[in-house]
């Protein structure tokens, strides 16, 4: 009877966690979405879980990955303070530089809920929230459009790859597609180990991620798989070296990009390969007055970005609403060059290498092989604040942590 409580209530916040990607409130002046309301109700009933019925050891393991986690958004609104008083910041800006990384901060407590309250298997009950949400939204589309027309256009932005969406040109609202890509990872890179569940969620979770059709997800894959064949090479000594190169590589990556963007490099690129950016150049390129590719640049303060365009100052076009589609690039003008290095690494190798050295390898290897992913949807999209993407790498990752916990308990035992 309890387990079926905790269960009941942890799908009636979790599903509107996901679902509800619209409408809220205003406190303060702060205005508060819906599912970061659910998330918040979610996280305090798994303290009143705690307290009734207490598991001190997995809260700590699941407390100890989770507080790994945020250190990127920590790190970042610490720097932050310097440059929005430097900069003399409107409390406005502040305010939602706090807020937004405030939310991946939630995002990750979320899921640590879930882990926290079913073990290794979290995973499976976030991801069939994000399935619920999924089946919720394609029956609204089915009721709108007709059922006829809904698999037609499915069909249609399979086979188009993306350019042909029709109905589902609406999903873009609810921007689920990244986050169901790190809930693939997870099924795909676990498979020997989770057999059995994987294989049940596998179809669904292909299904509804083609649904999307994000190339930038394509790209993360494909970085992902590339870093986990060659860490499956390597042997646990080798794999701290590995960990170092690739974090090394991400940073030194993420650097060149923006010099990239910065050159006219960026725009040969696209001519030579006549790549449709969809918008994304035009944008670039209107960005550049507010940046310098310089050390002495120490940027515009966490919030800027997201607060000049949605009150008009920053004007780049009616599709483009509260962000720039590069999350490299904002973090950039936001955090400037010093503070866009340090956010790079604490985001793409402190937390790997940390994780590796309080489990083992293969939880290293595994979480390298994510941020392979998040490094290739960072390149032309709004991922790091996306709030259900980050509900979905924060729990794929914490539910390995705790997996890979108990199977090297399980072997110091045997010894």
């Amino acid at each position: 009877m309890r387990k079926a409580l905790v269960k009941f209530m942890y799908f009636a916040l979790s599903i509107p966690m996901y679902y509800i990607y619209t409408g809220g409130f205003s406190f303060g002046g702060i205005y508060f979405q819906y599912c970061f309301l659910a998330a918040i109700l979610l996280v305090l009933f798994t303290f009143f879980v705690f307290l009734v019925y207490p598991n001190p050891e997995r809260m700590v393991k699941v407390l100890k990955y989770a507080g790994i986690l945020t250190i990127p958004y920590i790190i970042t609104m610490i720097w932050s303070l310097m440059v929005w008083v430097l900069n003399l910041t409107r409390i406005r800006v502040i305010l939602r530089g706090f807020v937004w990384p405030s939310y991946d901060i939630l995002a990750i407590f979320a899921a640590a809920s879930a882990v926290y309250l079913f073990g290794k298997k979290g995973v499976y009950y976030q991801l069939i929230s994000l399935l619920a949400a999924y089946v919720l939204f394609f029956a609204g589309l089915a009721s709108k459009y007709g059922i006829a027309v809904f698999f037609n256009d499915y069909l249609n932005v399979i086979l188009t790859r993306g350019d042909v969406t029709g109905c589902f040109a609406e999903i873009e609202k609810i921007a689920y597609a990244h986050g169901m890509g790190m809930f693939l990872i997870y099924l795909v890179l676990t498979l020997k180990e989770n057999r059995r569940y994987n294989l049940i969620f596998l179809l669904p979770a292909l299904l509804c991620f083609f649904s999307g059709f994000k190339r930038s997800a394509l790209v993360g894959m494909v970085l992902t798989v590339v870093i986990y064949i060659i860490g499956c090479r390597l042997s646990e000594i080798n794999l701290k070296g590995y960990f170092a190169v690739v974090g090394i590589l991400m940073v030194i990556g993420a650097f060149l990009y923006i010099g990239v963007i910065d050159s006219t490099l960026f725009d040969v690129i696209v001519e030579i390969f006549n790549i449709n950016t969809m918008g994304r150049q035009e944008v670039y390129e209107y960005m550049k007055d507010y940046y310098d590719f310089s050390i002495t640049f120490l940027g515009k303060g966490l919030g800027f970005i997201s607060y000049n365009i949605a009150h008009g100052i920053i004007d780049v076009g009616g599709n483009w609403r509260g962000d720039i589609h590069n999350d490299f690039l904002r973090q950039y003008i936001e955090l400037g060059m010093i503070g866009y290095i340090i956010w790079a690494w604490t985001f793409f190798s402190f937390r790997v290498r940390q994780m590796a050295k309080m489990a083992d390898g293969k939880l290293g290897l595994f979480v390298m092989s994510c941020m392979g992913y998040c490094w290739g949807c960072f390149l032309t999209e709004n991922m790091y604040y996306r709030f259900n993407a980050g509900l979905a790498l924060a729990v794929v990752i914490l539910s390995y942590c705790i997996q890979r916990d108990e199977e090297k308990e399980k072997q110091l035992e045997f010894y």
